[in-house]
């Protein structure tokens, strides 16, 4: 069973979720620890510029994304969305 919701436009989104096998539903860099925020693309621990940056370089991806925040298989605007919902957060 899941710990806590993996569905990234649910209001009660978990980015430290885990999933059914155990692994983080959220694993930016692969190291097996959940990341605290899923929109901190370049884990300095605050959304900033740099990770709207990361996003918009990724802009139309629809294959192997690596910047694709709410999971869905491509880089859209529902991803910049995410990202400027949470804009200047710190990430704890």
């Amino acid at each position: 069973v899941s710990t806590g919701c993996t569905d990234s436009v649910a209001c009660n989104y978990n980015s430290n979720a885990i999933s059914d096998d155990g692994s983080c539903t959220y694993d930016i860099n692969g190291d097996g620890v959940c990341d605290l925020c899923s929109e901190d693309l370049n884990s300095d621990g605050v959304v900033s510029v740099q990770d709207l940056l990361l996003v918009l370089s990724e802009f139309g991806c629809a294959s192997s994304c690596l910047h694709d925040i709410n999971q869905d298989g491509y880089v859209t605007v529902a991803d910049i969305l995410l990202i400027l919902s949470v804009f200047g957060n710190i990430c704890e």
